[in-house]
């Protein structure tokens, strides 16, 4: 099984007419955006602004922000069990804007401008482009797409927050789609040769992770795994890819 990430520098992001990628700059036409976006009926409207390296900038609370990636047409799902059907997505070629980021800010968490911790015992999250807390921040140096998803009044909680985990992915191929046609800046090749082939210079290794405590429990619609929510999950094998 071999992945190929091609790689996709982004120096410069800008609103315009038209969305495309030109070299090292993104363009981003709002109005198709926010059509992607609001293809969701949970959702009544969505705020979208740019955010840059060095700007008096301070975005939250962050609900998630990720990197622009999207799969060669005919070669998997993107975000599979979150946008597409559930399918191996560790072969193929990735198209990768390295350098601008989606960034989803929850404007309906509980506690206003008094603060949020949730109920699982984090704090809020907050994303600084200058100052002190910028230099120790490994996102201050992307270019930010700050989505501000609003719901419907009456929607639960627990919706609301699938609505922006669906939102935050659909921006995100939404902006690396723009590569699909391009050549890459550099490609990143990850291939793994199968536990049959076996290679007698390396020890059998099987590492065990927990990746979701149940103590905290999740929601009926809540992504963890693959778009489940690992209620009873039994242990799965999966590829590094």
């Amino acid at each position: 099984m071999r992945l190929t990430l091609a790689v996709h520098s982004i120096s410069q992001m800008d609103f315009g007419s038209k969305t495309q990628l030109e070299g090292t700059r993104l363009q981003i036409y709002v109005e198709e955006l926010r059509r992607c976006i609001l293809q969701d009926r949970r959702l009544q409207s969505v705020d979208l602004e740019i955010a840059r390296p060095g700007e008096s900038c301070r975005a939250g609370y962050v609900f998630d922000i990720i990197e622009p990636r999207a799969k060669e047409p005919g070669l998997g799902a993107d975000f599979p069990g979150i946008l597409g059907p559930v399918t191996p997505v560790g072969q193929g070629v990735t198209h990768v804007l390295r350098g601008a980021a989606v960034t989803v800010v929850d404007g309906g968490q509980p506690g206003g401008e008094l603060g949020y911790e949730s109920r699982r015992g984090g704090v809020s999250k907050i994303l600084e482009m200058s100052g002190e807390a910028a230099k120790r921040s490994s996102y201050s140096d992307l270019q930010h797409l700050v989505m501000v998803p609003r719901a419907h009044p009456d929607i639960e909680r627990h919706a609301v927050l699938n609505a922006l985990r669906v939102a935050s992915c659909r921006a995100a191929v939404f902006l690396a789609q723009t590569a699909l046609s391009q050549l890459p800046d550099s490609t990143l090749d990850f291939e793994l040769e199968s536990p049959k082939s076996g290679n007698g210079n390396l020890p059998r290794v099987a590492y065990i992770g927990q990746i979701h405590g149940h103590q905290h429990g999740t929601e009926s619609d809540e992504h963890i795994l693959y778009g489940a929510n690992t209620r009873g999950m039994m242990p799965t094998p999966l590829h590094p890819n």
